[in-house]
């Protein structure tokens, strides 16, 4: 008798683990399927569907004059640091405290880092624009929209995994 509930035991446990690596094997079928879709797809002008939104940069010297303004476009809830921002030339420098900035979506999104003019002590010290810059420059902006649809296609695996997730849970408790 003793016997017999082990080789049970192991036959369901067995089982168990056959039906739940096929339902694995299905959700992560049905998230590539819909991913492949969505690309497929026609983009629609709904706020609710479009997670690009324009934040506002600003640049102010420390007597309130503006030194430049931006107008950069980012996903909602992605956190900005200052490497997402554009650089100051060599004689200027921030004066302020900026760790991050998490991109809200409400329309009201503005940045705003203060700034001031410094002396150059010593002008051969100083970079000047080359090609190496311009191309390092160039890998750092297509690094960050990389990581931009990295981060989205994440974003969106994730909400379809909990979705599917709600779905099963509808299905096992009905």
């Amino acid at each position: 008798m003793k016997n017999s509930w082990k080789k049970n035991k192991n036959f369901w446990t067995a089982a168990l683990a056959v039906v739940v690596s096929i339902s694995c094997l299905l959700d992560l079928w049905t998230v590539v399927y819909d991913h492949e879709q969505n690309l497929t797809e026609a983009p629609t002008s709904d706020k609710a569907v479009q997670t690009q939104v324009e934040v506002n940069v600003k640049y102010i010297f420390e007597d309130e004059k503006v030194y430049k303004k931006e107008k950069i476009k980012y996903e909602k809830g992605q956190l900005l640091d200052s490497g997402y921002m554009s650089m100051l030339p060599d004689n200027m420098k921030f004066i302020d405290e900026f760790l991050f900035y998490e991109v809200k979506g409400d329309g009201n999104d503005e940045i705003i880092r203060n700034v001031a003019k410094t002396e150059v002590k010593d002008k051969e010290t100083q970079t000047k624009k080359s090609r190496k810059r311009m191309r390092a420059c160039r890998r750092k902006f297509q690094r960050r929209k990389i990581s931009q649809r990295r981060q989205s296609f994440l974003k969106m695996i994730f909400l379809k995994g909990k979705k599917m997730q709600r779905n099963i849970r509808k299905n096992l408790i009905s």
